[in-house]
């Protein structure tokens, strides 16, 4: 892009050497207006309507969210609590409020309000899969401390 903004100077330099110095910045300041109104142009007839980075971190957000766990306050489709990563967090959707203060400063869904935006009711699931049992893993805990073998050093 700079490489292509430095092609259209210099070749604009060529073409007005003999004029003033005044009259090479408007036609300069004259060009960079036409570079940018086609930028502008181009960004308004596109079909997303964020930011590349802010594109990537609602990608970011919504993985994240993935893996949170949401339960319903008082059945309210507005309110709910986000669980994971070892606190919890309360999303109030309508608000526009999350307890992390992500959301509420940035105004960018964080993962918590990512986790909690799709209803449970609006969830399409194949019927094999509403049927299937899933039973969490096998876990032994050993209770008590590690036990250490000690060495008896040469000194």
């Amino acid at each position: 892009m700079t490489s292509n903004i430095a092609e259209s100077l210099t070749s604009m330099l060529r073409n007005e050497r003999e004029y003033p110095v005044v009259a090479i910045f408007n036609s300069i300041a004259h060009r960079f207006g036409e570079i940018f109104s086609k930028r502008y142009a181009k960004v308004e007839n596109s079909k997303t309507t964020f930011v590349p980075i802010v594109e990537m971190i609602l990608r970011e957000n919504m993985i994240e969210g993935d893996k949170l766990y949401v339960n319903n306050i008082n059945g309210s489709t507005n309110k709910f609590t986000v669980l994971g990563y070892g606190h919890s967090v309360k999303v109030h959707i309508s608000r526009w409020s999350c307890s992390c203060r992500k959301y509420d400063l940035v105004k960018l869904p964080c993962a918590h309000v990512m986790a909690a935006s799709p209803l449970e009711s609006e969830w399409s699931v194949a019927r094999e899969y509403l049927e299937m049992q899933v039973l969490p893993p096998e876990f032994d805990p050993k209770l008590g401390r590690r036990k250490i073998k000690c060495v008896k050093g040469v000194l």
